[in-house]
């Protein structure tokens, strides 16, 4: 996800464990203001390279353990060293590249998908706890 809002980059630890990369982790102590004003606090972070139309950047994400239903969020850092313009009406990121102005197009279907995987997930996992705790 691409958020122009967000101050910061944000990874979610279990794309780490699955890439195997917990290796990498350095420990850098933040505090960051959620969508809802609530004060997240962050001790570690890594740094990976982020491959779009053929221009890598190396990118700092933040590590946060926190339900969501992204794998990473980019934000204002890796969107203003891209150069990138976007647009939320029309859905899609553009940037320069040495070959020319490169799009990235959002797929709206798919996020949807995602979403409701993510919201079912995410209420099986609630009910879950409520079962423990009974």
């Amino acid at each position: 996800m691409v958020d122009d809002g967000n101050g910061a980059c944000i990874i979610h630890p279990r794309v780490l464990d699955q890439m195997r990369l917990n290796d990498k982790i350095v420990p850098r102590c933040i505090t960051l203001t959620g969508f809802n004003n609530a004060i997240e606090r962050t001790s570690v972070e890594i740094t990976l390279p982020v491959l779009t139309g053929g221009i890598t950047l190396k990118t700092t994400f933040h590590i946060m353990d926190q339900a969501a239903i992204y794998n990473a969020i980019v934000g204002r850092p890796w969107i203003h060293l891209m150069r990138a313009v976007l647009s939320s009406l029309y859905q899609v990121i553009k940037f320069p590249t040495l070959w020319g102005i490169f799009s990235i197009h959002g797929e709206q279907r798919t996020s949807r998908e995602c979403y409701c995987i993510a919201m079912d997930s995410m209420t099986t996992q609630q009910n879950k706890d409520k079962e423990k705790e009974a």
